[in-house]
């Protein structure tokens, strides 16, 4: 029972905790010494807190703080708790003073100890010794303990666990005030170091989401090209950039070039957005739709009765286009009549629409595009020359993303954005593997391909978290396939595993690779698994997943703290 009346976790009058209690051990009797600090120990606090002063791994800290505790104060064991107001105490670490880690059947603490010293947020201890007419917790009676000291670890101000040195047999080396100013001392400089860890991961938080700040400022100005999203880094897409810039303004056609995807479209689109056309309409005319009178009606409009089910007078693309700009995609696949028909407003800035004998005045600008050879096109008679000669006034050509694959992550960057913008999930970005995947897939499709393949990662993977691999791999298929690391386990499909079992199995799998990978530090295995370092450390928990060679206690003996 905690003695300050306080509720808490795991809380009971201690009758039924301790059936058999931890037979007494010999005599208590005084060490040899006069139970002061020594100079000796005062060096080993000294080198101590150098240690932990340049430790940021929290079990590390936990790690090195029990054995520097026990090892300074004589104490036949300790242990360290982690404390939430939720859940209550949880033993992280728990070990006797030649440094094995403790079984369930003695890993039993103070409760009404423990809960006293974060009550009163100061160190709190017992000594059987003493002369005490007050009440005695049963937890204490149970134990048999000879002494014990309940000291609150803090960070940024905040109670997070408790450091627990006991004696059942015999008394600590080191007594009175001293050993609870050498314990607080301990407590202080963990503390300090939990803030100093924690500040360093805000920073870091910090300066990633400056990080992002940068780069979303830097995608809207067209990652540095100064041309509104068209994105890369490429010497190659700053001289497209520097054309579409000294080309805005002039009314000549232009002709842009590339393969499928490469982003023909966004050039167009940008260029009519820095032109002074701007504020007129930009339409565009997909090339390879147009057929026939149906075509011709699309682009010049026609009149009432002009065809069967022409019940009135429609204006075609071209004049609806008025003082802006006309797009026509993949020009390359327009049919020959309609090739003819697209002279005459190129030449004389008119059109006729069908049914009608008069001409009407259009002011537009054309843009063309086309993912074909037209030169080789003409040579074969299926374009054509004095059209192509029209439209081809400036070429600008967008080459492939394997010859400029320095656009290949800042483009992956930019669609990440855009579909986080779209439907926020708290995707962060992306883990290294999916990175270099990336990096060094065969984009057959371009721009398109990394579009497609991001919009399906970010619908995929965990909210909150970074798209690995695996959520790319639906728009990837070139992708190399699963690796197996050795020591996996395996999915049985006779079916002796449910699917929660091979989920959990997965998942396990997936956090010892993680932390493998990582030298088994938290923090940089918690940001390759797209989580935070708390709910890395549940999940490690959950799984019994403890780091070889160390004496981190096992789930299995973790809830026996005892009241």
């Amino acid at each position: 029972m905690a003695e300050s009346g306080g509720s808490w976790p795991n809380e009971n009058d201690g009758s039924d905790v301790f059936p058999d209690p931890i037979p007494p051990g010999p005599p208590i009797s005084d060490p040899p010494r006069d139970g002061r600090v020594t100079e000796k120990a005062l060096w080993q606090v000294l080198d101590l807190s150098r240690q932990l002063a340049t430790t940021s791994d929290e079990d590390e800290l936990f790690s090195k703080l029990l054995d520097g505790a026990i090892d300074l104060l004589g104490a036949e064991r300790g242990v360290v708790l982690s404390w939430d107001p939720e859940s209550g105490f949880t033993a992280r670490f728990a070990r006797d003073h030649g440094g094995q880690t403790l079984d369930a059947e003695t890993l039993k603490v103070s409760l009404s100890l423990s809960t006293q010293a974060i009550e009163r947020n100061r160190l709190v201890s017992w000594d059987g010794a003493d002369e005490d007419d007050g009440p005695v917790s049963a937890s204490r009676k149970n134990l048999m303990l000879a002494q014990a000291i309940a000291a609150p670890l803090q960070n940024g101000g905040s109670v997070c666990g408790v450091l627990y040195p006991d004696t059942v047999a015999r008394r600590m080396r080191v007594r009175g005030k001293e050993r609870e100013t050498l314990v607080e001392a301990l407590a202080g400089h963990v503390s300090a170091a939990l803030w100093k860890s924690s500040r360093i991961e805000a920073l870091k938080t910090e300066r990633e989401s400056l990080e992002m700040l940068n780069q979303d400022l830097r995608i809207s100005l067209g990652r540095g090209t100064g041309v509104p999203n068209l994105i890369g880094e490429s010497a190659e897409v700053r001289r497209v950039a520097d054309r579409m810039r000294q080309f805005a303004n002039i009314e000549i056609p232009i002709l842009i070039r590339g393969e499928p995807g490469v982003g023909k479209d966004v050039v167009a689109r940008a260029l009519h957005a820095m032109s002074n056309r701007r504020e007129g309409p930009l339409v565009t005319i997909n090339c390879p739709e147009l057929l026939g009178d149906t075509g011709r009606s699309e682009l010049y409009g026609h009149v009432k009765g002009a065809f069967t089910g022409a019940i009135a007078d429609r204006i075609g693309k071209i004049e609806s286009a008025n003082g802006g700009t006309v797009f026509f995609d993949e020009v390359g696949d327009l049919g020959p009549e309609l090739q003819a028909m697209l002279l005459v407003p190129l030449e004389r800035r008119v059109v006729v629409p069908l049914g009608s004998n008069h001409e009407r005045a259009v002011n537009v600008r054309i843009i063309a595009a086309t993912n074909q050879n037209l030169e080789e096109m003409v040579a074969q008679r299926r374009f054509r020359e004095d059209l192509l000669a029209r439209l081809n006034g400036v070429t600008l050509e967008l080459r492939p993303l394997r010859e400029r694959p320095e656009d290949v992550l800042p483009l992956a960057r930019h669609w990440l954005e855009h579909y986080e913008r779209e439907t926020p999930r708290g995707v962060r970005g992306f883990t290294p593997e999916a990175m270099a995947a990336i990096q060094s897939y065969d984009w057959r499709d371009n721009v398109r391909g990394i579009r497609n393949a991001i919009q399906v990662g970010h619908g995929i993977c965990p909210e909150n978290g970074l798209i690995g691999v695996e959520d790319l791999r639906p728009r990837m298929p070139d992708l190399a396939p699963r690796s197996s690391a050795p020591g996996l386990g395996t999915f049985d499909a006779l079916g002796s595993q449910t699917l929660a079992d091979f989920t959990a199995l997965a998942e396990r799998n997936a956090i010892v690779e993680g932390l493998r990978q990582n030298g088994w530090n938290i923090t940089h295995a918690a940001n390759s698994l797209g989580i935070s370092r708390q709910h890395l450390h549940n999940r490690m928990r959950v799984h019994d997943i403890v780091r070889p060679g160390s004496h981190k206690v096992a789930s299995s003996q973790r809830n026996v703290v005892s009241t």
